[in-house]
């Protein structure tokens, strides 16, 4: 791997992450890592870097590549190239991945409407979804001290006619409980942090599943979401126009290696088309200092004026919109003291 960061956590059947390659854990030089579900057993063959133990017989794998924007979208795709999943009894070898292996799209009941959420769509209300998810379970057992826990859940399975809108409320209302538990608001950002692995929090995991299934660990990425600005009022950009200036100095705390970013998502947590095709501002997006050494980043959606740099305006939509910023491999600062500018309103 060249000079760019990169993240490959691994997770379990249960959305934890157990491990992850990439630049802040084995570096960016070549690595064979042989990842071995619980019950394997056996010699590693010779070239294996590290072996990787799964608590799972299922592993899901997400992949993260750091891409400089649209003119270093083909190199960054060239590199993910060398990303390889080999079958161990294949290693060594000049494996091909087979290419006529079918795709089994999901059922009717379980594609969203056009635009929505995959909890739109009407079988995640069904007793089909909680059947799939029994059978999950059950080639996926939990560790042995949940698996009281998670065998009270057969109530679900067996009684779903009886799943009714007070009993989903108040579901809900414990997620929520959950997540405001564990999370940290700053001048209108909110962080979820302690996610990543749950253990018995089963709350807080479904809570997390419900708005960012798949996230990592704080020690390789913290995500901050703001829905107001800082005198509480929805963000809108029909509106008005808003900034986030970072003093000098003061930019989001990450390792040099990895990197920081601003993105803007409409009410159904999906990015919003733009003129100038631009959905990010970052630390690799250009962003064009102030004279006294703070970065502002302008919020609107319309062309800015002249005397604001281009490349500090992020489009948002003629309507209501969310924030999200990411900050991979983050210091301890963006854990602990870090603040995040509030977004302020701003003129013409």
């Amino acid at each position: 791997m060249p000079d760019r960061y990169y993240l490959i956590p691994l997770l379990d059947a249960y959305t934890n992450q157990f491990n992850s390659t990439g630049t802040r854990t084995t570096g960016n030089g070549p690595g064979d890592y042989l990842i071995a579900g619980p019950r394997w057993s056996g010699r590693h063959p010779p070239g294996i870097t590290q072996v990787i133990r799964a608590p799972t017989p299922t592993v899901w794998v997400i992949g993260r590549t750091l891409v400089r924007g649209p003119d270093d979208l083909s190199a960054a795709v060239a590199i993910t190239f060398q990303y390889r999943l080999i079958p161990l009894d294949k290693y060594g070898t000049d494996y091909v991945p087979p290419s006529n292996v079918p795709v089994t799209n999901p059922e009717p009941q379980f594609i969203p409407p056009e635009g929505q959420p995959a909890t739109a769509a009407e079988g995640f209300a069904e007793p089909t979804f909680f059947q799939a998810m029994q059978s999950v379970i059950a080639a996926n057992p939990p560790p042995l001290n949940q698996r009281p826990l998670v065998a009270s859940f057969r109530a679900v399975y067996a009684n779903t006619d009886l799943l009714t809108a007070q009993i989903v409320k108040a579901a809900q209302a414990a997620m929520n409980a959950a997540l405001t538990a564990s999370a940290k608001t700053v001048n209108e950002w909110n962080y979820q942090l302690g996610i990543g692995t749950y253990g018995e929090h089963y709350a807080l995991r479904a809570g997390v599943a419900l708005f960012g299934l798949g996230a990592v660990n704080e020690e390789d990425a913290v995500y901050a979401s703001c829905h107001t600005d800082a005198t509480g009022a929805p963000l809108d950009g029909s509106k008005g126009n808003y900034q986030i200036r970072f003093p000098s100095g003061q930019l989001p705390p990450v390792n040099p290696q990895a990197f920081w970013s601003i993105t803007v998502y409409d009410q159904n947590g999906l990015l919003v088309e733009n003129p100038i095709n631009r959905y990010v501002a970052g630390s690799e997006t250009g962003l064009v200092p102030d004279a006294d050494g703070s970065v502002t980043i302008h919020l609107r959606n319309t062309a800015p004026p002249s005397s604001i740099p281009q490349a500090n305006w992020l489009p948002v939509p003629d309507g209501p919109f969310n924030l999200t910023l990411r900050m991979y491999w983050p210091d301890t600062a963006a854990l602990n003291t870090y603040e995040i500018p509030a977004v302020q309103i701003a003129g013409l």
